[in-house]
């Protein structure tokens, strides 16, 4: 699974931006260094906290779960 083609799926199906979602997070947590310039790029790198991709699908009205693997 690639982190930025889920992301990138979900955010096109709910019709709106990464960039939107974002600067609607980083005021909400009154975060300017939350803007889509530097999660894009955590994301790249790999460096992305499992919090911020919380914040990201909670806007988007989803969220993480994890399930057994029988």
């Amino acid at each position: 699974m690639n982190l930025r083609n889920e992301l990138k799926s979900i955010i096109s199906k709910k019709g709106t931006s990464f960039k939107k979602i974002c600067q609607v997070i980083s005021k909400n947590t009154n975060n300017p260094q939350f803007n889509s310039n530097n999660v894009s790029s955590k994301i790249s790198r790999g460096t992305v906290r499992f919090e911020e991709i919380q914040l990201i699908l909670k806007e988007l009205g989803y969220r993480i779960e994890f399930v057994e693997d029988n």
